[in-house]
């Protein structure tokens, strides 16, 4: 006879595999590493106990400061130990952001962050099985106390392990052409049929695949790239099909997604953003949705950016978060003022003003009924709180289908944990980057030829770098990458610098090669010049990619320069 050998199920209920494995660990102490940060610390592991701090409780808003200061260094390093990071508590305690706090106090407040942070990261294996860990662990719970000190860079390690949904088949690759692109935008018509934009041409190539392999939705993995170009080497995808994308999605060539009220009459927080078409709820337009889910989970794959200016509202609703009104103010900023005049306003002055009935618009213009027969039906003062509510009830759900479909398709291939792991912000900037450029984080980031990085025209171009608005360093970075943002996980950051070989260094501008996030840079005599050609080059290359032959035409740089307006970025 022989033993039976006990299942996970019949040893604890809801444990298996590597899951028993966790319960059974002793690292399971790792409750003991999240004990309270708030007004006292004790931090405790296996190899003893460290120090507590009872003298003064801290502020939300001293440890806000702690927190970006660590993230910002030690992201750098990707490293979270003390050992490494010695150099990050010294400069916290004398911080003037700090000033009147104890500066010991400070340090071990920032050594208790760090460990925690080191722990969460060389826990990973027992993170992968998030949401049954969570019940067998309180004190891990992404809504607890503890969870708020964990970095966003340590959050956004676990990230490949998030993507492990993806399919495991062999690549197919899919070609973009350009010219029908090029040929189709020249028309000025709007791709509705989703066919010849480069976001048209992506979708239907990859439907056409889908349909043609049975085997499950997310078979086969893709490499997307352009006809008749060399494949960038350990790149699925093209780094400039990303931007291009996001750049029709954000215009007039796709009806997909249209500016938001708050866009159109530039009032109101969160400008330039762009929502979610209501009008799109054909099954071929909820299929283009499904699949720009998905684009983002193969950027994030790629590690690229997917820069999509979309209002929080819809990340919220992506991550499913709860919205309020103060969302859709967001979006639409005049609607909401309104709102509150009719919230407001006595019962004279409300009889005395325009009639309102029981209807209201949405983003695309589209006047839609909040009752039955709401067209003729008049709100009286009595029921103007009952309207109101509608109102923000109703634009609130608006686009939810189109919006249902996108999370479909991200989180298919994503695992649900990612909506545990970061809030609406901070996942946009992971998906989309940040509107900031970090120039120490470019710059321990940037590769040089032959790493020469004491060249004089190196390090002239960071000082130029540094002397910039944020705007300019922004034309400059979407000059040599293409992206409009800025990346937030440290190795997605790609900047390389070489010198341009030419007779005529001071005639001559710099050179960007996107594909390579390359920038080839003249031996200028001087900052000034540097300055001048590279503010010409970040502010005219779409109009002018052949930057190195126009330098030959003297006065007409001249001329140019001349009349070049530093304050807005443009020619006068």
């Amino acid at each position: 006879f022989f033993f039976k050998q006990k299942t996970a199920y019949e040893i604890a209920q809801r444990l298996v595999g590597s899951e028993m494995c966790i319960r059974d660990s002793p690292t399971t102490s790792l409750t003991d590493l999240y004990k309270q940060i708030e007004g006292s610390i004790t931090i405790k592991q296996e190899y003893g106990e460290y120090p507590t701090i009872q003298d003064q409780p801290f502020e939300e808003k001293y440890d806000a400061v702690l927190m970006s200061k660590i993230e910002e260094k030690s992201a750098i390093k990707k490293d979270f130990s003390l050992k490494n990071n010695q150099d990050v508590i010294s400069a916290l305690a004398t911080n003037p952001l700090l000033h009147g706090l104890d500066e010991e106090i400070c340090r071990e407040r920032a050594r208790a962050i760090l460990r925690i942070n080191n722990a969460f990261c060389k826990s990973f294996w027992l993170l992968s099985c998030l949401p049954k860990i969570m019940q067998q662990i309180p004190e891990l719970s992404f809504s607890s106390n503890y969870f708020k000190y964990i970095l966003p860079s340590a959050r956004s390690k676990l990230m490949p392990h998030l993507l492990s949904k993806a399919s495991d088949y062999s690549d197919t690759d899919i070609h973009i052409s350009k010219k029908k692109e090029r040929e189709f935008k020249n028309t000025g018509a709007i791709d509705t049929a989703l066919n010849d934009t480069i976001f048209g041409q992506v979708f239907r190539k990859i439907l056409r695949v889908r349909e043609e392999d049975t085997r499950s939705y997310k078979a086969p993995n893709f490499i997307i790239s352009f006809a008749g170009e060399q494949k960038v080497a350990k790149q699925k995808l093209h780094p400039q099909i990303p931007a291009l994308i996001a750049e029709e999605l954000q215009s007039s060539v796709l009806p997909l997604f249209i500016p938001t009220a708050n866009n159109k009459l530039s009032l109101g927080e969160e400008r330039n953003k762009w929502t979610v078409n209501p009008s799109c709820v054909s099954h071929e337009f909820l299929s283009a949705y499904k699949f720009i889910g998905e684009f983002m989970k193969i950027c994030l794959e790629s590690k690229d950016l997917f820069s999509l200016d979309l209002p929080s509202l819809i990340w919220k609703k992506l991550l499913g978060k709860e919205t309020s009104v103060e969302d859709l103010r967001k979006v639409d900023a005049h609607c909401c003022d309104e709102l509150d005049k009719i919230k407001a306003s006595d019962e004279k002055s409300f009889n005395e003003a325009e009639d309102v009935f029981f209807v209201t618009n949405l983003s695309n213009g589209q006047e839609v009924e909040l009752i039955p027969a709401g067209k003729s039906v008049k709100v009286t003062y009595a029921r103007r709180i009952e309207y109101i509510n509608l109102v923000i009830q109703c634009r609130l759900n608006e686009g939810d289908i189109q919006i249902k479909a996108m999370k479909e398709g991200l989180f298919e291939v994503v695992h649900d944990s990612i909506k545990l792991l970061f809030d609406e912000k901070e996942f946009e900037n992971m998906v989309c980057g940040v509107q900031e450029v970090n120039l120490e984080r470019l710059k321990s980031a940037t590769v040089y030829e032959s790493h020469d990085e004491a060249k004089s025209n190196y390090r002239m171009l960071w000082e130029v770098l540094s002397g910039m608005s944020q705007k300019e360093k922004l034309l400059y970075l979407e000059f040599v990458t293409r992206r409009k943002r800025f990346p937030v996980l440290h190795e997605t950051i790609h900047h390389n610098i070489k010198t341009l070989a030419t007779s005529q260094p001071n005639e001559s501008f710099p050179i960007s090669y996107p594909c390579q996030f390359q920038i080839n840079l003249p031996e200028y005599t001087s900052p000034e010049i540097l300055k001048r050609k590279l503010l010409y080059s970040i502010t005219h290359w779409r109009e002018m990619p052949e930057l190195e032959k126009v330098a030959k035409d003297e006065s007409n740089i001249r001329s140019l320069l001349e009349n070049y307006d530093q304050n807005d970025l443009h020619i006068k």
